[in-house]
């Protein structure tokens, strides 16, 4: 049998990235390992067409389909802004230089950043909102702004090098973890030496029951613990996002080098909604230097310490006040260590609600928790596409029906992530 034709004819089927044909138990089985969802892609694209129908304000703050998805209402206003005006100041700890946004939007963060970096491109997977955003970049940075059409993947295309990469709110809509692998590749491959990579606004996977839950009782008239449980798997089953858990960017960092490190943070910000509670930041960048052995101590401490310019200082596994009473704000943690002319830094990558915090008078602080737990896809949720690995398998296979006689038919197709050696 001629298991090389099957093979060829199976990489020439619709969105294969790589196949291979084996004998199992006398009959053909072929493997495949899919390319990117473009339908996936697409349906994002129209949506965010849609949204740009819709007026803009007038003010020219832009938060045109920032909707919350606990009861489906716009997210206030006030709260937008904190959210936009926190991750302006996490990108702009350093200075920006050269920047790239992947997924530019409406601008939200466009207008703060032009200003402030030496140069400014901006990629959208819609065209639509590019004319109005150029426009009101140029009085804000003559001579700055560079907006591209252009998806994600296609970040390879763009020249030069890049001081600080945003991707903030996007990979909540890619198809799957090859995806969003294939992104951070192309983006860490264009950063110049000593540059950052910001992802900010994930959304936390280990987080995304907690989110089910608040959902339920905001939604349902008179919740009970079985209404409650049916909406949760509903949302589960339903949910359509690409979720990562912090432990994702912990994994991805090691396996580009030892010399990477991930800092992942909690929200920034004293606003109370989804954002502040189930979404990190997390920034990837060459090993900073480290600081001296930490002292580990409790949050009680602190205050002690700080008066006392004990330096570092590490507090480990915090309850987020976020997400239940009794715990620790982050704010508080973040203002506290201000005050006294610390340099603070949350961690998030622990996996669960609680987080850790280094503090340092020498402004010098180092990534907390490694090595990694698993390899990067393992900590991502793909959203649930609906038997999307089903429905490639039965185009693959009407393909080769089509250039294939029937006794080089495989028996069935696999959908893989790699291939059997």
């Amino acid at each position: 049998m001629d298991i090389a034709r099957t093979t060829a004819a199976l990489r020439g089927a619709p969105r294969v990235r790589a196949a291979a044909v084996l004998h199992a138990g006398g009959e053909l089985v072929a493997y495949v390992v899919p390319g990117h969802n473009t339908a996936a892609v697409s349906a994002w694209r129209d949506a965010f067409r849609e949204i740009y129908k819709e007026p803009a304000a007038p003010d020219g703050f832009d938060a045109r389909g920032w909707v919350s998805s606990i009861d489906g209402k716009p997210l206030a206003e006030q709260d937008m802004r904190a959210w936009r005006d926190t991750t302006v100041a996490r990108l702009l700890a350093a200075p920006p230089g050269r920047v790239l946004e992947v997924g530019c939007g409406n601008g939200l963060l466009a207008t703060e950043l032009i200003g402030p970096c030496a140069a400014y491109t901006g990629t959208d997977i819609v065209a639509e909102g590019l004319p109005s955003l150029r426009t009101r970049l140029q009085p804000l940075g003559p001579g700055k702004a560079t907006l591209v059409r252009a998806e994600a993947t296609d970040l390879h295309t763009l020249p030069g090098e890049y001081d600080l990469i945003v991707l903030n709110s996007v990979i909540q809509y890619f198809p799957d973890a090859r995806y969003l692998l294939d992104v951070l590749d192309q983006a860490v491959a264009k950063l110049s030496p000593g540059g950052r990579l910001f992802v900010g606004d994930v959304r936390h996977s280990g987080l995304a029951e907690r989110l089910y839950v608040e959902r339920a009782y905001a939604r349902l008239a008179e919740p009970t613990p079985e209404k409650v449980a049916r909406l949760v798997r509903v949302s589960s089953t339903a949910e359509g996002e690409l979720l990562a858990d912090p432990r994702f960017f912990v994994a991805y960092a090691h396996r580009l080098g030892p010399d990477w490190y991930a800092d992942v943070e909690p929200k920034r910000g004293r606003y109370d909604n989804e954002l502040s509670r189930y979404r990190f930041d997390a920034t990837l960048g060459r090993t900073p230097v480290p600081g001296a052995a930490p002292v580990v101590r409790s949050f009680g401490d602190l205050p002690r310490l700080l008066a006392g310019h004990v330096s570092p200082i590490v507090l480990r596994d915090l309850p987020n006040a976020r997400l239940g009473s009794g715990g620790v704000h982050p704010e508080d943690v973040y203002e506290l260590g201000a005050a006294h002319g610390y340099t603070v830094r949350l961690d998030w990558t622990g996996g669960g609600p609680e987080f850790d915090a280094y503090l340092s008078r020498d402004g010098r602080v180092a990534p907390l928790r490694l090595p990694p737990d698993g390899t990067p896809a393992s900590h991502v949720s793909a959203p649930r596409l609906g038997g999307a690995n089903e429905r490639h398998a039965a185009e693959v296979l009407a393909h080769l029906g089509e250039v294939l006689p029937a006794d080089l038919m495989p028996a069935r197709i696999e959908i893989v992530d790699t291939l059997p050696t």
